[in-house]
């Protein structure tokens, strides 16, 4: 038995490091024939190659090494041979371990089961051969590959066809995204009893109202209970049930309950599930365990206690992850890839049984509640409530019994023209600079500040557009929390039944210095590169002309014609967006001088910061569109902005540029001037990214970020796909698979199998360590330097890790003793670690020694350790 790294360790060191490993545990005992028996055959089989691999990693190969697992009975490459599904989960170490770990190839080899000696002389000759593909079934001298086929599934005429209109559908998983999703649109279409197995209960029903008043529906129960209503409005029956779904006395007490209310079963969907996450080498086996038991124990749980059930139809929500592997997913694709063979060989239902390989869902379990603004809801609820006289908020919200305030406001492109003309790619979008004027007058009105001190807003980060369709509205929303360091605050917007996060920062209010006067006249003397002005037109579009060295002419319209734009032709603009009148280009800095035209600033005075003129102040810089080589930039997010009055009508911007580095972002401090120069706004860090104008149309379309690098394989558990499945999509293709039998295992993607494979694979322990993947620390750094808990390096080596540390950290200050998590490491930054100090000490440091030592002190114990040890043998 090889059980865990600790056994596997034994034997890499017994025999030496071998090049090559066949791993036939698999083979031994008998079919599984209760969920007791099926979990204990994963120490033979998923644990077991799980610490082999382990215990490889810890050694430190000095070469590639040669990894086949023999199975027997996993694979239905004939049918009625699938007869061990509970050795399937070996197919995540299969299809993961070699992204992982670049220096191991892995292959099963699956053999006939029912076969004498399942046909080992087959086996040997298949080790002969080299390695093509990651299962491999062997059957009465023939050579299996799995494929898939693309087939196209039309909705039918009847809606509600697949469903069980006059039966009952029990969902596990019941109150989960992808569950309380399925279960309100079966409800919609007249499925009206409907049983729903939650491990997490809900409050009591005469507790709803007071919940939902304290929490509203931005968090899990709070959306459950508002869609359980809405289930029940539309005429459906609802049993909330309670209960470990691996649990088989739990699940009887579930049966008899739905039993006892309904009097049948006829569907039932298997949505219960833990995401997976963390790299195979570190993975622990409890937390493994735990992602295994809802699909495996849990599963064969449900087929023993519903087996005599005759059920029309049992859904086992699988994921596409177990098709194509996934970096860090190693226990989540074993999972699933279980639910895929009990579908397709002994599973012990009563009826048909469909494995769904579902891509990522987008935005699962959001509740459709946009023709209920908050600040309706609020007063229902006996909020708080005050108007608010601002061009985009209307009202402000304190909560009484949480303290929490928030300020709320409904906008749309016909109603605000801050939005109809402020377009990217023809979508219709609030500009940062709109959200950042919404968020300062929030912060006003929720957390006011008599002492006429200014606001200052830090740290702000963009991170996704807030699009309107045309002829659309959405609610948008600032939340305050009080953190640290002043108020943390994000804005959301709701749409659609969708809510969306577009920006988080944290603000405060700053006594400041006495506001500074700028020399105006040294900065124009400064800029003697060039002088620009803007050429005007009577129509509503403007070409491009030529310019100056080094400067670019901006590309204005006149006042009151529409179709300005942006040199890449990505931005439009409305004639509010008219106020540039000249570009002084200097070396590294630019001076723009801007004047409000005269229909727009009576107008004005309802700003503080004018968002068209705010973004012109911003954006006039040449570098961001015109000696750029025509590249778009975009906003991420600015460091520093402290507020210290309104805009004035006529202003200065003195914008600096720092160095941005080999030109993917730009980044530049900005000083907003009166007239006279004295300063009014300050903005330090004010950081742009390239992007592709393709990219960002896309991401309006799918709500990402448009400047985001992240490649398909990169956003979770459950989402190889670059896109992801709407919700109202997802229930659609569920009814369609309930109407229309595919056979036992399904995908069910947005993009072809073959491109999420591919995009999969592409994300691997090297490109991960070179940075592919992006990962960074997700908290800001320790910062020990005001402290006594700084511990310095003692040794060259140390000091050497330190400053790693540092590098991949991005911390300015590393201490031996500072734990690699706390500053905000896991485990995608260890891997960059981990291949960084492999570079710079020229040791096979072991990943495993970071979890086990998480300081710069251990890992320099650690690699003495390794340079104390002979050199590895045993090839």
């Amino acid at each position: 038995e090889l059980a865990n790294a600790a056994d596997g360790a034994d034997l890499a060191a017994g025999a030496g490091i071998p090049a090559r490993v066949v791993h036939a545990f698999g083979l031994d005992g008998v079919p599984a024939a209760d969920p007791d028996a099926v979990w204990r055959a994963q120490d033979d089989g998923f644990f077991s190659v799980l610490a082999l691999a382990q215990a490889l990693a810890a050694a430190q190969p000095p070469g590639p090494v040669r990894l086949d697992v023999l199975t027997a009975g996993t694979c239905d490459a004939v049918g009625g041979d699938l007869t061990r599904p509970e050795h399937a989960t070996v197919a995540g170490p299969v299809k993961v371990l070699p992204l992982e770990l670049p220096w191991l190839t892995v292959r099963q080899i699956d053999l006939d089961d029912r076969a004498a000696g399942g046909d080992i002389d087959a086996a040997v000759a298949e080790l002969g051969r080299d390695v093509d593909h990651p299962v491999v079934a062997l059957r009465a001298g023939r050579r299996w590959v799995g494929d898939f086929d693309r087939i196209p599934v039309p909705a039918g005429d009847d809606p509600a066809a697949g469903l069980p209109i006059d039966g009952v559908c029990l969902i596990t998983g019941g109150l989960g995204g992808i569950g309380i999703t399925v279960a309100e649109d079966m409800a919609r279409r007249g499925v009206d009893r409907l049983a729903l197995l939650s491990r997490t209960a809900l409050p009591a029903r005469d507790e709803w109202d007071t919940y939902l008043a304290v929490h509203g529906v931005r968090d899990r129960l709070g959306r459950a209970i508002a869609a359980v209503r809405r289930m029940e409005r539309a005429g459906a029956q609802v049993l909330l049930s309670v209960g470990d779904v691996t649990r088989t006395g739990d699940l009887r007490r579930v049966r008899d309950e739905v039993f006892g209310r309904f009097g049948r079963l006829d569907v039932l969907v298997h949505a219960a599930g833990v995401p997976g996450g963390g790299m195979a080498e570190v993975k622990e086996r409890a937390a493994a365990e735990a992602v295994l038991a809802p699909k495996v124990l849990g599963t064969s749980a449900l087929a023993e206690v519903f087996g005599d059930v005759l059920l029309d139809t049992v859904v086992l929500c699988s994921s596409v992850t177990s098709v194509a592997g996934g970096f860090g997913q190693v226990d989540y694709c074993g999972a699933n890839a279980f639910l895929d063979a009990l579908a397709r060989g002994r599973h012990g239902f009563s009826g048909r049984v469909v494995s769904l390989n579902w891509g990522g869902w987008l935005e699962v379990g959001m509740a459709a509640e946009v023709a209920a603004p908050d600040a309706l809801r609020a007063l229902q609820r006996g909020m708080v409530t005050a108007p608010m006289d601002h061009p985009v908020l209307s009202a402000v919200h304190h909560d009484p019994v949480s303290g929490l305030a928030w300020c709320t406001g409904l906008v749309g492109p016909d109603t605000h023209w801050v939005l109809g003309e402020h377009r990217i790619n023809g979508v219709p979008v609030l500009p940062g600079t709109g959200q950042l004027e919404t968020v300062r007058a929030a912060f006003a009105a929720a957390v006011p500040d008599g002492s006429g001190r200014a606001v200052e807003l830090r740290d702000v980060a963009f991170t996704q557009p807030l699009a309107v369709p045309e002829g659309g509205r959405a609610e948008v929303r600032v939340n305050f929390a009080e953190g640290p360091e002043g108020w943390d605050f994000q804005v959301t917007s709701r749409a659609d039944g969708r809510e969306r996060t577009h920006v988080r920062g944290t603000a405060g209010w700053v006594t400041p210095d006495p506001a500074p006067v700028r020399d105006v006249a040294a900065v124009l003397a400064r800029c003697t590169v060039g002088t620009v002005e803007p050429k005007r037109s009577t129509v509503g579009t403007v070409e491009p002309t030529g310019s100056t060295i080094n400067a670019v002419e901006p590309k204005r319209s006149e006042v009151g014609s529409v179709g300005t734009g942006s040199h890449s032709g990505m931005l439009s603009f409305g004639p509010h967006w008219s106020s540039l009148r000249r570009v002084h280009v200097g070396v590294d800095e630019e001076l723009g001088w801007f004047e409000v035209a005269e229909p727009w600033r009576a107008e004005a005075a309802g700003w503080v910061l004018h968002p068209a003129l705010l973004d012109e102040a911003t954006s006039f810089g040449t570098s961001q569109g015109g000696d750029s080589g025509g590249d778009s930039y975009l906003p991420i997010g600015y460091g520093r902005l402290l507020v210290r009055g309104p805009l004035p009508d006529r202003m200065w911007s003195h914008l600096r540029y720092r160095d941005g580095g080999n030109g993917e972002v730009l980044v530049a401090d900005l000083s907003l001037l009166a007239e006279d120069g004295t300063e009014v706004v300050e903005i330090g860090e004010f950081v742009l990214r390239r992007v592709d104008p393709d990219a960002v149309r896309a991401g309006l379309l799918a709500g990402d970020d448009p400047g985001s690098t992240a490649t398909a394989g990169s956003v979770g558990s459950d989402g190889p796909d670059a896109l992801g499945i709407a919700p109202a999509d997802g229930a659609e293709a569920l009814r369609r698979m309930l109407a229309t039998d595919l056979g036992p295992q399904v995908v069910v993607t947005v993009s072809d199998i073959d491109r999420v494979i591919a995009g999969v694979r592409a994300v691997t322990g090297e490109a991960v360590a070179g940075g592919l993947a992006g990962a960074g620390a997700e908290s800001e750094p320790a910062d020990h330097s005001a402290d006594g808990d700084y511990a310095a390096p003692r040794t060259p080596l140390e000091a050497t890790l330190c400053e790693l540390w540092g590098d991949v950290l991005g911390a300015d200050r590393i201490g031996v003793d500072d734990d690699f998590f706390d500053l905000g490491g896991n485990s995608l930054v260890a891997v960059q670690l981990i291949a960084q100090v492999r570079k710079s000490v020229g040791e096979k440091l072991p990943m495993r020694s970071l979890f086990e030592a998480p300081t710069v002190a251990g890992m320099a114990a650690a690699i003495e350790r390794l340079r104390a040890e002979p050199a590895p043998t045993g090839r």
